[in-house]
């Protein structure tokens, strides 16, 4: 951990999270490396592997398989897993930390209720990040797409049940789960609530969250990685000779705009060539005889790095989001982008940085992509780099979060 100009402490932090790696992971792991060397921190999870020395993997596939099982049959996801959760709990009280920072507990390997009864029990100051809406709705992770408002008074009879990833396939429970996290998520005598943007904090105040304390930090990325490389990786399969547009993903399906990148390929002139990244092994095989050169991942941050660097423009087809940190790697490898008008992915392009259309308006996404001259919009963005990194590195995000756990140890 590196030193920062900061207090001598001596205090712990652990950090507890559904996976180690990916987006939520890495978000984690970076904000315990740049914490100061006197602070001790550890990180909790359960799906993947973790990169970082401090990570320790709490939860075997025969648990996370037997939570799905459960959760399927009976509904009441984040109530199952009770075994993992007694070794969650005892590793908590081993570590004896003087902040415990939740980011995702669901994801099939906790009992929220036995968390927070423990939280309350032992009076733990907590520290929450959001990274999706889960928290104060009956089951949902997102809800923009399907435009549903009920959350904020009381889910029920939902009529999205079989369409969302924790749903039962036969019991619609939204409304007593609603009230179970509402039990269990309310009065912690010491508890804030972090946002990655504004969008989602606004969200937040509407629910009965709206009781603790919230603030925004926005997520951050390594641009040590993320950077503008020359690199020539994917030469044989991507024609630099055209203009390249490209589209990033963890998983790709109707709520990321799968479809409308596919519209996309099909209206674009042969001057463009569209790239996709993160599909699936069956999208893969179906985007074979299309236009689009599909990559299933790449190796590393490194590569991802160069798809940015080669790109014109990136467009984000969301549908619904939070912060995509999508949209930081682009722009900090000097890439333009364009973004459907959809949660905080908007509080990302400005002026000098990218584009919003409206959403799902892929006839805007084309104007835009064909009316503006991406070289000029490149050189702009590549002079603002100083800009960008004040705001969008790990480092930042690091010492943000590091203020509120010395605030919240103070009082």
């Amino acid at each position: 951990m590196k030193e920062m100009n900061e207090p001598k402490l001596n205090k712990r932090v652990l950090h507890l999270n559904s996976c180690g790696a990916f987006s939520t992971g890495n978000i984690a792991g970076q904000i315990l490396e740049e914490l100061p060397d006197t602070w001790g921190g550890k990180l909790i999870f359960a799906h993947d592997d973790s990169k970082y020395p401090f990570a320790q993997k709490i939860a075997g596939k025969n648990t996370i398989f037997w939570h799905v099982v459960f959760n399927r049959l009976f509904g009441r996801h984040g109530r199952y897993s009770i075994i993992n959760t007694f070794k969650i709990l005892r590793e908590i009280k081993k570590f004896k930390p003087d902040i415990l920072h939740l980011h995702n507990i669901h994801g099939y390997y906790i009992n929220y209720s036995m968390l927070f009864k423990f939280i309350k029990k032992v009076e733990l100051k907590v520290v929450w990040t959001l990274h999706d809406c889960w928290s104060f709705t009956g089951f949902c992770s997102h809800y923009d797409y399907n435009q549903c408002q009920k959350w904020q008074s009381q889910c029920g009879n939902c009529e999205y049940i079989h369409n969302e990833g924790y749903k039962s396939w036969y019991f619609d429970i939204s409304k007593s789960e609603f009230e179970r996290k509402k039990k269990s998520f309310t009065n912690v005598k010491d508890l804030e609530i972090v946002c990655p943007s504004e969008w989602l904090a606004g969200e937040v105040k509407k629910s009965f969250l709206s009781q603790y304390p919230t603030c925004v930090i926005n997520n951050g990325i390594d641009l040590k990685n993320f950077t503008k490389v020359d690199n020539h990786s994917y030469d044989e399969v991507i024609d630099r000779t055209k203009k390249i547009v490209l589209a990033v993903a963890s998983t790709w399906d109707e709520r990321k705009g799968y479809k409308d990148i596919i519209k996309l390929s099909q209206l674009l002139s042969n001057e463009y060539q569209v790239v996709m990244v993160g599909v699936s092994n069956a999208q893969y095989e179906e985007l074979s005889d299309s236009k689009i050169v599909a990559i299933q991942s790449t190796k590393n941050q490194v590569q991802l790095a160069e798809l940015y660097s080669m790109a014109c423009v990136f467009v984000n087809t969301t549908n619904e989001d939070n912060f995509p940190t999508v949209n930081i790697e682009s722009i900090a490898c000097g890439c333009p982008m364009i973004t459907y008008n959809s949660g905080g992915s908007v509080e990302i392009p400005n002026a000098f940085n990218g584009f919003i259309v409206p959403k799902a308006d892929l006839n805007a996404m084309i104007n835009t992509i064909q009316s503006v001259d991406w070289i000029n919009e490149r050189t702009v963005l590549e002079s603002r780099s100083e800009e960008i990194f004040t705001k969008y590195s790990k480092e930042r995000m690091a010492k943000d979060y590091l203020k509120i756990y010395m605030d919240r140890i103070d009082e």
